[in-house]
């Protein structure tokens, strides 16, 4: 079992907004120094990397930026889908410390 859930996440302008709401919505805090800091709108966020939150679901770890420089764009572009049952699809790219 995973520890956290990672999303990989673009960091456009309204995409930051969306995914601040998001994780407000779900009693987001975000781990500073090994401390929780409650979530806001006016949240300083490290949106050149990434950052880890704690919320009512457990951890989630945001991810813009890759050690290796790789962004969304590029993730979603190496990507590849696996169609599941239901017509489902999941779209999955390796990161460098898979490989």
């Amino acid at each position: 079992m995973p520890a956290d859930v990672d999303v990989v996440t673009s960091d456009s302008p309204a995409n930051r907004i969306a995914v601040v709401g998001a994780l407000i919505e779900l009693d987001g805090h975000l781990v500073v120094d090994d401390r929780l800091q409650l979530l806001t709108q006016r949240s300083m966020l490290p949106w050149q990397w990434s950052w880890k939150t704690v919320t009512s679901y457990g951890p989630v770890e945001m991810i813009v930026r890759f050690f290796d420089g790789v962004g969304y764009r590029e993730h979603a572009d190496a990507a590849t889908g696996t169609l599941f049952t239901g017509r489902r699809v999941v779209r999955c790219h390796a990161t460098e410390h898979l490989r």
